[in-house]
């Protein structure tokens, strides 16, 4: 008994050897048969990469446009301006007592120098308000709202209550800007996710295409094989392999490209962002999003040229 054990443990494991070798072989064929081609797989991954890249730079921007609403885009800002009259430990009791408001994330008073020291930090208003008489600006509550679900009859009655505290001058809240920005939003976050199913399509397409051609090249070894008892998986492998190349180099290049975009467009607003002395800075491309630009060009490669190779192998039988 040991003995058979023993000896299918070997063949269980010389077999899995044969196979880990037959794999590293035919990815290094593959390989070697695209670099054979340099001019024509260069122009493939290119336009393959070019499909990669414009869904990631549109997501790129989405997400820009979603960091320059605020650290939070699901609360919005509301400015209480208080009256002149108002006490420091009033102001303070005020927030203390918005902060409760089930609609209010967060209720922070700034103080008339504090709001001084704000304004002076602006480039062209230094020293403005020292030259008149006395600190106009008055102290105020910054409100942080929850807006995730933020309706602009809500709106309207957070301001209605807010109005008839006492202290309380005015209230400032840019409910309209906000839903527009959003609104825009939402809708660059739709197209460029119908714009990656658009492309990803094509990449695929372009893939299968690549390994028709492959397949067709072949034919006459193909039918050989088959005759000499090769499953179709076994022939298959070769061109998943190819797939996998194209998709994967094509991916490298399309992020290669999205870093030159990427470079050429942040020093064209950082340029515009210094001209207005704003404090912003732009999300770029990191290592978790370059992993998964690679992750997403070898899978849509791969899947591209299995599904080409499932069905252009099944049809080549020997007559």
């Amino acid at each position: 008994m040991k003995p058979s054990v023993q000896a299918q443990s070997d063949t269980a494991q010389s077999g899995f050897m044969a196979w880990r070798q037959h794999h590293r072989s035919v990815a290094i064929e593959s390989l070697v048969r695209l670099a054979k081609h340099p001019l024509s797989s260069f122009v493939t991954m290119l336009v393959l990469a070019i499909a990669i890249t414009l869904p990631s730079s549109l997501n790129l921007v989405v997400r820009n446009l979603s960091h320059l609403l605020g650290p939070d885009s699901s609360t919005l800002q509301m400015s209480l301006y208080l009256s002149a009259n108002v006490s420091a430990s009033e102001a303070q009791k005020l927030a203390s007592q918005l902060q409760g408001w089930p609609e209010i994330n967060q209720a922070v008073y700034v103080s008339p120098s504090e709001a001084k020291q704000a304004f002076e930090q602006r480039e062209g208003f230094e020293g403005l308000i020292d030259s008149l008489p006395t600190n106009p600006l008055p102290g105020l509550i910054t409100l942080s709202v929850k807006s995730a679900t933020l309706s602009a009859e809500q709106a309207d009655k957070i301001e209605s209550k807010a109005l008839q505290l006492d202290g309380v001058a005015s209230v400032k809240m840019d409910l309209q800007w906000f839903q527009k920005i959003s609104a825009i939003v939402v809708l660059l976050n739709q197209l460029a996710a119908g714009l990656a199913i658009l492309l990803a399509t094509g990449v695929m397409l372009v893939v299968g295409n690549t390994i028709k051609l492959a397949i067709d090249s072949r034919r006459e070894e193909i039918i050989v094989i088959k005759l000499i008892g090769a499953t179709n998986a076994f022939i298959r492998r070769p061109f998943l392999y190819l797939g996998l190349w194209l998709g994967l180099g094509a991916a490298l290049l399309a992020l290669l490209l999205s870093k030159i975009s990427e470079s050429a467009l942040t020093y064209a607003v950082s340029s515009v962002i210094e001209a207005y002395g704003a404090n912003i800075t732009l999300l770029t491309l990191g290592l978790n999003d370059g992993l998964l630009l690679l992750a997403c060009g070898a899978s849509l490669g791969l899947a591209g040229a299995w599904l080409a190779a499932n069905h252009h192998i099944r049809s080549l039988e020997p007559q």
